[in-house]
């Protein structure tokens, strides 16, 4: 008795991994599709605010062929953020090989800043304002898109000339 259920224990262990692989590779939106299946797209957020730094890193985990003709599209809105360099051409990316290309995301704020600001919780949700699209095209066609979330703005390290024209407002 003992052994048949140490055995249908093992067979349930081996049925969930096997179901969290499959989860986990449905999941993953990194990867492309298609003729293109060999890239992987990947990005990491720096910084307190008002000045982010994001690094896109395009890796292509193909051993044999190499890709070209890419370029980058970093999308957000307007009204909250400036990015310094929204479209990126990418060269030629060798096989095995991967590239970084680093942009500076500047959070914008109007001349008077609402004193809400001052007292939001930096570790909460800052909405659809805060998203950043990044999209790998081909020839002018989405071949690959990450979304990532800026965190807010620590209110420390606002400008300090802003947060003195936020003091007249209150």
């Amino acid at each position: 008795m003992h052994e048949s259920f140490q055995m249908d224990l093992q067979k349930l262990r081996l049925t969930a991994a096997k179901t969290l692989l499959e989860a986990h590779e449905k999941s993953e939106n990194t990867f492309g599709v298609g003729v293109l299946e060999p890239l992987r797209l990947s990005a990491e957020i720096e910084g307190l605010g008002p000045v982010f730094r994001v690094v896109l890193i395009v890796e292509n985990t193909s051993t044999e062929k190499a890709v070209m003709d890419l370029a980058i599209l970093f999308h957000m809105p307007a009204t909250n953020y400036r990015v310094s360099n929204p479209y990126i051409k990418v060269p030629l990316l060798a096989p095995g090989g991967k590239l970084k290309f680093p942009t500076k995301v500047e959070e914008r704020f109007d001349d008077v800043i609402n004193p809400d600001v001052l007292f939001r919780d930096i570790t909460g949700d800052s909405g659809e304002s805060s998203l950043l699209r990044m999209l790998l095209l081909k020839n002018d066609k989405i071949v690959l898109a990450a979304t990532a979330r800026l965190p807010p703005t620590d209110p420390f390290m606002l400008p300090y000339d802003k947060i003195q024209a936020t003091a007249a407002f209150i």
